[in-house]
């Protein structure tokens, strides 16, 4: 089973990702953040094998949090963003991130995205709704 954080400014989706994760017995939540540097430190403290990252949230973004994890090599967490653009999906992608999914209301794209092996495995794409 997966540990998983959800970083993101919005508590209806880190709700919502809770749910979906939690709902399709994938992993369980270990830590939630609302901003780009609380979800650094929750990574750094929880060392989780997936954090769900909303790209755009006030202070550092979620962009900026991916790049800051991927200067540290060390990091072998898996990085799934996600936007309400496919334009932030790629985005996200091109600064590090092992996936990014468009938010949407069904879970099964977040799902897919969550089995995604971490960067530097060769496997780097973007999963989305459209």
């Amino acid at each position: 089973m997966l540990h998983v954080v959800v970083i993101d400014d919005s508590a209806a989706y880190r709700m919502f990702v809770g749910y979906a994760v939690e709902r399709h017995a994938v992993g369980e939540i270990v830590g939630e953040g609302r901003d780009g540097l609380e979800g650094l430190r929750l990574i750094q403290r929880v060392k989780p094998d997936v954090a769900v990252i909303d790209v755009h949230m006030p202070g550092m973004g979620g962009l900026e949090l991916i790049q800051t994890l991927r200067m540290r090599s060390h990091t072998t967490t898996r990085l799934v963003a996600y936007s309400t653009s496919e334009l932030g999906c790629q985005e996200a992608l091109r600064v590090g991130a092992d996936a990014a999914v468009v938010k949407q209301t069904d879970p099964t794209d977040l799902l897919r995205a969550l089995a995604v092996k971490p960067a530097g495995a060769g496997i780097r794409r973007s999963v989305s709704g459209a």
